[in-house]
């Protein structure tokens, strides 16, 4: 008999809990047997069990075991783990006593068909008064199959102002054979929270789940601010006024809207409550005091959810000009080589052009604000100058060479624009206007975009963007674009390429608005990468070029992908719907979406990873609409996409202005009719605003903004109006203007599709679906880990002692069994054997232990690596191949320097010196087969010999590829300053003890090192460039640490700690290279040795700094331990020895007292240390947990005891 465990199933029926094992008995006839079964949870202990006596009859029979478990009652926790549960099977047959029983283990992941998680689709945002749809899916886990006929609830609570009861919005549904159900809720009007949670609860059987999150509501207002200019003298009178609407874009009635104007400090100066009219409206006057400081102000309009909006004027003393500065560049753009010649004329306001007068045009390239001044103060290089001719023009001839080359200097740059002022002095007047100007400089007349997502494609879909190509004044352009395969190289690179004009990917054509689709192109990806380079050469009608590079990256997922048969549809045409995805066989969920909300629902089904979809018409179908597809990948994942089309719906106002007369004189009325009508040209009810401008003023208010001044001539109507979001000149208000009934042109179509989804609008948000934990590896790893550290041990001690590792199965089989293990034996949490997976990477071997997975099959998705450290994520063990080598490479560059005083610098010493050691490195090769490469240099104070592998694409790149395998195996460094750094240390620490000094300069430095026959002129770093010196003192904050040991003859010393916190002034000489560049300062320098001596203390009690008597000269980033030894008597001893032994590495440091009993341990790492001394005559002395700091000296002084070097006096 066996137990077919892939039909076997454990129910959670709110009927019965158990197991149906799916007996298969092939002995002709029925069997009586003993059936037991375990529920085992990931730690290994039985949570529930059942046994029974069963007839199994003959072929294929279902046995049913209860169980007295509740689902319901598991934790939150446990509820998260019960599909990594494990059902453990037992069948005896009474007949066969001689026979072991049938067992088995199986994951509940493959057996439990009604364990169901939820996952939530909704848009992330929401309006009042809209309806609001909730799409939810109940799919099993593991399979991602939908579960039918589960019962879903979901409520949204909206909390209320003033304490009032939150409001409370429910929906319910049951899931139908897909696993879907979509509630829908109608929001209501005047929603005043920011979000609201919403809550979603499933039920099917015993099994309940539940999924969150929280949707937010646009709330905030459109405010939108103009004044009656934006230029005021002191004394004259600001009318503002807003216009207000709601988040659904309709007017704010009568409601308060705080206003205030603040000075160019913050200050408020002026301050007023309103109220807005029917329409939205709220305006205020606000006189202008004569002695208000001049200079920006802000103006700005709020309302009560926080809402704002601000609008800056500017104030200031102004002379209103008479006539306007005109600057024309003879190109619009100049190429390399090419230099500009520019006119610069006047007309005065009244038309007639300005005869005579002085120019001066300035090259900008530096403004900064004067805010005493209030004006802006700008550097100037090249100027050009003179008077205008008798037509009153001036040509300046501007040489852009240097603009060019360091344009060309630049890898990323396309063009850069040059700032010029051009200043016309009327010659009949002395007034001088101003207007500013730029050149463009550009390496190519035309400029190639890429309008999409580049850095997100699927490498399962082929490439779908937008090409834009301009010229470098912006100016669309009509081209001809190939499209090749491209390189990093080629960012930098402005040459045509040969090989793609002969070989392109495709070749495409941008339209009269310089635009064109680019679909269906897949590029080979190279082995191991994720990214594809893209070359563009573009070329016009009449030979003009431009080239663009551009790096595709790709991500390698499931994909979907929507588009629509046009992007504009007249009222009452249907949507037509292309999906596409990288996977065959899918359900997608389609949504009609409009600002959020969604209009119109459906599903499909693809075939062959293909669907066409048909929407019909609905009057809710006006003006942006996006379709959203999304589908459910597997049990936890989702893809989806998104396309947006436009019903043109024209809503603007029709303003019909007509004046009685074209001219007035002043003091004469001025008559104007005004008809306003609606988009149908129905007469309507309006508010209408009015502005008289004076063209003077407008002039000044644009030469302020044009020379730095922060603010505009027409207000913020831009976005209001839709004008800001354009291409080529054509905005989403021109294209709600179009008739469709009438003929449009091909291109206007491509247009609209760029402009509409060059950046998404809509995205789903997906919330839920992660309720169980399904990641073998962290559940697991407890027990696994406890299971194979017997393994992991005996492997680490076989390395340890042997310095030998498993490099196949049999080494693996062979060094366990040394150990007592049988590999056989060891099974993962489901019953089956573990697998042995040998490998390299980089520069070691690598032994990973897999486990089949709940399946129980290998080569299946569910197999994974198990923890063999402690850490859970270290999922195998790993040795370093080159250990032995690396090895007696550090010993071949030791033993060099020792016999030679030289350093190995080439390959062919290096060589050579191997064959000492009796390797011969042209014999070696790595792991690919390969042989290595050698590198030699200089980092820092080290000299270097590197040892590099080709990786496994068996080949070196150069440094710069991107995508580059190449690694380095070992490093053996040799410090070519340590004996210099050693000398410099000696010769500072006797210049200290004869001077009592340390250097605080060169001359000081000179003789200190001068004296030891240091020649500081003749130390050369590894590139043969002199060092130079650098010095400081600083303060620092430390604690002065003394440690006495005290005793009487005879008697066990004690220790006395004192911990005094002091302020040090410390000296400070650095020895510095200037690196490799031989350039002082820059970034390359390093420190080659530092030396610093603590030069004086203060602590609180002290007046004023004492000067420290020290002859601890510390080097780096050590400590340091100071002191004196004395008998009992108080006398001194010489010779002592003093270790200090780091406790936690076992490496010590050894000094002996001098004639005076002192001692010097310096350049000791941080740590706690065990410090000993021993003497003639008498008894050891040990000091414990002595803690030594960086850059801090510890001062110790120690009592021996008389008697015998074998006896021992501890002082803790």
């Amino acid at each position: 008999m066996r137990v077919n465990e892939s039909a076997t199933r454990f129910l959670l029926d709110s009927e019965r809990t158990g197991a149906s094992l799916a007996i298969e008995n092939p002995l002709g006839s029925s069997v009586r047997a003993h059936i037991r079964i375990d529920l085992i949870d990931t730690d290994g202990r039985v949570r529930s069990h059942g046994e029974r006596d069963e007839m199994i009859s003959a072929g294929r029979a279902q046995a049913f075991i209860p169980l007295a478990f509740q689902f319901s009652n598991l934790s939150d926790t446990e509820r998260g783990k019960f599909l990594l549960y494990r059902l453990r099977y037992s069948i005896k047959d009474f007949a066969r006593t001689d026979e072991k029983p049938i067992v088995g283990v199986i994951s509940l992941s493959e057996i439990t068909p009604d364990i169901f998680d939820v996952r939530v689709v909704a848009s992330e945002f929401a309006r009042e008064a809209s309806r609001y749809t909730v799409r939810v899916r109940a799919a099993h886990p593991v399979t991602g199959l939908g579960i039918a006929g589960v019962g879903v609830e979901a409520q949204i609570e909206i909390d209320n102002e003033d304490g009032k009861p939150a409001t409370t919005l429910k929906a319910s549904g049951i899931t139908d054979a897909e696993g879907c159900a979509t509630l829908v809720f109608n929001l209501p009007n005047g929603i005043k929270a920011e979000s609201a949670d919403i809550k979603v609860t499933a039920r099917h059987g015993t099994v309940v789940q539940k999924a969150d999150d929280t949707v937010h509501f646009d709330q905030m207002s459109r405010i939108f601010i103009t004044t009656d200019k934006p230029l005021y003298q002191p004394g004259q009178t600001v009318h503002a006024r807003a216009l207000v609407f709601s988040p659904s874009m309709l007017a704010v009635a009568n409601e308060e809207t705080p206003f205030k104007i603040e000075d160019p400090e913050g200050t408020v100066v002026f301050r007023a409550a309103l109220k807005t009219s029917r329409f939205g409206i709220a305006s205020v006057d606000w006189q202008i005091p004569e002695n208000t400081r001049l200079g920006e102000y802000s103006v700005s309009f709020g309302r009560p959810d926080d809402s704002y909006a601000i609008y800056r004027i500017k104030i200031s003393r102004y002379d209103l000009p008479n006539f306007t500065t005109k600057v024309e560049p003879d190109r619009k753009f100049y190429l390399p080589g090419q230099n500009a010649e520019v006119s610069v004329s006047a007309d005065y306001l009244f038309g007639q052009a300005v005869k005579r007068g002085h120019v001066r045009v300035v090259r900008e390239t530096e403004r900064e604000w004067n805010y005493r001044e209030q004006k802006w103060e700008t550097k100037e290089e090249e100027t050009y100058e003179g008077d205008t001719d008798k037509d009153g023009r001036f040509l300046a001839h501007v040489n852009l060479k240097k603009e060019h080359e360091d344009l060309k200097d630049s890898d990323w740059r396309r063009f850069e624009d040059v700032n010029y002022a051009a200043y016309f002095t009327d010659a009949s007047t002395g007034r001088t206007e101003q207007r500013r100007f730029d050149l463009r400089v550009t390496k190519e007349a035309i400029h190639v975009y890429i309008i999409g997502d580049t850095y997100d494609q699927s490498s399962r879909l082929p490439l779908q963007f937008y090409l834009s190509t301009f010229y470098a004044d912006g100016t669309p352009v009509e081209c001809e674009v190939a499209i090749g395969e491209g390189s990093e190289d080629d960012e930098k690179s402005y040459a045509p390429s040969k090989r793609i004009e002969e070989r392109p990917f495709a070749t495409v054509k941008t339209n009269s608005y310089g635009l064109a689709k680019v679909s269906g192109l897949k590029p080979a990806l190279h082995e191991g990468d994720d990214e594809v380079y893209l070359r563009f050469t573009a070329r016009d009608a009449r030979g003009a070029t431009g080239h663009r590079t551009e790096n595709i990256n790709y991500r390698d997922n499931p994909a979907i992908r929507v588009t629509t048969d046009k992007s504009l549809y007249r009222a009452g045409e249907p949507l037509k719907v292309n999906i596409a995805s990288s996977e065959k066989d899918l359900n997608v969920h389609a949504d009609v979406v409009k600002e959020w909300q969604v209009l119109r629902s459906q599903s499909v089904h693809l075939h062959e990873g293909r669907a066409m979809l048909t929407l019909p018409f609905d009057d809710k179908f006006r003006d942006e609409i996006t379709v959203a597809v999304y589908a459910d990948i597997g049990a936890d994942d989702s893809i989806h996409d998104s396309h947006t089309v436009l019903y043109p719906n024209d809503r603007d106002l029709k303003l019909d202005v007509r004046s009685i007369q074209d001219t007035y004189k002043p003091g004469e009325e001025a008559h104007v009719d005004f008809n306003i009508h609606g988009a149908d040209g129905r007469a309507i009810e309006s508010a209408l605003g009015i502005v008289v401008f004076d063209r003077s003023v407008e002039e000044r208010a644009r030469t302020d903004a044009d020379f730095g001044a922060g603010f505009n001539l027409y207000g913020n109507y831009g976005n209001l109006l839709g004008w800001d979001d354009r291409i080529a000149g054509v905005s989403k208000k021109d294209l709600e203007k179009l008739d469709l009934s009438k003929p449009q042109p091909e291109e206007i179509y491509l247009l609209a599709e760029v402009l509409l989804n060059k950046s998404r609008n809509y995205y789903p948000k997906t919330f839920g679906g992660d309720d169980y934990a399904l990641n073998p590896v962290t559940v697991f790893a407890p027990l696994i880990n406890a299971q194979l550290k017997l393994v992991r041990d005996a492997l680490n001690a076989h390395y340890k002692r042997n310095m030998d590792y498993p490099a196949s199965e049999a080494d693996l089989r062979r060094i366990l069994s040394e150990a007592g293990i049988d590999f056989d034996n060891l099974k993962d949490p489901w019953g089956t054997n573990y697998r042995a997976v040998f490998s390299v990477e980089n520069d070691r071997d690598v032994l990973k232990i897999l486990s089949a997975g709940a399946d129980k099959r290998f080569g299946t998705t569910d197999d994974f690596p198990v923890a063999m450290n402690n850490q859970y994520s270290a999922v195998f063990l790993s040795w370093p191949y080159f250990r032995a080598i690396g090895e007696a490479i550090d010993s071949v560059v030791q033993k060099y320097h020792a016999r030679t005083g030289g350093y190995i610098r080439d390959a062919a010493t290096f060589k050579r010196e191997m064959l000492r050691e009796r390797v011969d490195f042209d014999a070696l090769r790595d792991r690919w087969g390969e042989p290595y490469r050698l590198e030699f240099g200089a980092d820092g104070v080290h000299y270097f010999v590197k040892v590099l592998s080709g990786g496994p694409d068996r080949k070196f790149e150069p440094s710069s590829a991107s995508k580059r395998d190449d690694f380095t195996l070992w490093t053996s460094l040799v410090d070519y300053f340590a004996e210099t750094r050693a000398r410099i240390d000696a010769a500072l620490n006797s210049y200290l003890k004869e001077t009592h000094k340390f250097p605080q300069g060169l001359v000081e430095l000179r003789e200190a090192l001068k004296r030891s026959r240091i020649d500081y002129a003749g130390l050369r770093d590894a590139w043969g460039h002199a060092y130079y010196a650098t010095f400081k003192t600083e303060s620092r904050f430390t604690d002065r640490v003394e440690i006495e040991t005290r005793a009487k003859y005879g008697e066990k010393g004690q220790t006395h700690t004192a911990v005094t916190p002091v302020t040090q002034k410390v000296g400070v000489v650095t020895l510095r290279s200037a690196g490799a560049d031989g350039q002082i300062g820059t970034a390359d320098d390093f420190d080659a040795a530092t030396f610093s001596l603590v030069i004086s203390e203060q602590d609180r009690d002290d007046s004023k700094p004492k000067a420290v008597r020290s002859f601890a000269i510390l080097t780096g980033k050590g400590g340091a331990i100071v002191g004196t030894v004395f008998d009992p008597n108080g006398a001194v001893i010489p010779n002592a020895t003093v270790r200090a032994t780091l406790s936690s590495t076992e490496q010590f440091y050894e000094a002996a007292t001098d004639d005076e009993g002192k001692f010097v341990l310096r350049d000791l790492p941080s740590g706690l240390y065990e410090v000993r001394v021993t003497a003639t005559g008498f008894r050891n002395s040990v000091v414990t947990n002595v803690m030594v700091s960086s850059s801090n000296i510890l001062s110790l002084d120690l009592t021996l005891q008389p008697g015998g070097t074998t006896e021992t006096v501890t002082v803790t």
